[in-house]
């Protein structure tokens, strides 16, 4: 009985304690705290704001470049503060830090910005010109006329695909790519080209097959926003 009836007084013994006994959490000189630890923007970028809550004055260090107060500053104290994001054209997601601190005490804001949204795809998967794709420059692409194109088959089964312009020199090679290709298949295809400064002579690129139809073959990167069309098969256009 008493390891019942124990808890019982116990807790009747702390209803009587006087209010002046009972413990009250009082804010610690020259704490700070944020609204949010955590910020996503779009790649669009904009103004963003924060909470911040102190009873000092604080100061701001912005790990980055890419972000900015929105306004000038003369003195910081607690209450709404608002950062403005400039756009992004980049691939991947971005993040940067924005350290707030009073003395020694701090709290951090991370910023995430998204990358940009893919615009090439639809684009790409609706083209029917044979080359290379990527978002952000022009590609280059077979035309009647004034390119030739040419596909060799190597022992292992590889194709390689050739764009050639002569007025100016400029080509595009993409080898690599499986004859047996099928919708789903991926590879990695050696790229090699001259009709862009934007991108390396040449490069790996990983390439998913997503259409095939009408004697071609649909070939993208979503990541890096890159795809090629070639021909299906060793039929020539």
């Amino acid at each position: 009985m008493k390891s019942k009836i124990l808890p019982l007084v116990i807790s009747a013994a702390v209803l009587m304690l006087p209010n002046s006994c009972i413990q009250q959490e009082t804010p610690v000189a020259g704490a700070i705290e944020l609204s949010e630890q955590e910020m996503t923007v779009p790649a669009a970028g904009g103004v963003f704001t924060v909470e911040v809550n102190t009873s000092e004055e604080f100061t701001v260090s912005i790990l980055t470049n890419w972000i900015t107060p929105a306004s000038k500053q003369e003195s910081y104290t607690g209450g709404a503060w608002s950062y403005a994001v400039d756009t992004y054209e980049g691939l991947e997601n971005r993040s940067a830090q924005i350290i707030f601190y009073t003395g020694a005490f701090s709290d951090t804001l991370t910023v995430t910005q998204t990358a940009m949204e893919d615009t090439l795809y639809d684009q790409f998967i609706e083209s029917t010109a044979p080359g290379f794709y990527a978002q952000g420059h022009d590609g280059f692409v077979y035309e009647d006329l004034s390119s030739q194109y040419s596909l060799t088959v190597s022992s292992d089964g590889k194709c390689s695909h050739r764009i050639l312009t002569l007025y100016p020199a400029r080509f595009f090679t993409a080898a690599g790519i499986p004859s047996d290709a099928e919708e789903g298949t991926s590879c990695t295809v050696s790229v090699s080209q001259n009709f862009t400064t934007e991108l390396d002579s040449s490069f790996q690129l990983e390439l998913t097959v997503e259409k095939i139809a009408d004697g071609k073959i649909w070939m993208y990167n979503h990541t890096e926003r890159k795809g090629i069309i070639i021909t299906d098969g060793p039929e020539l256009i």
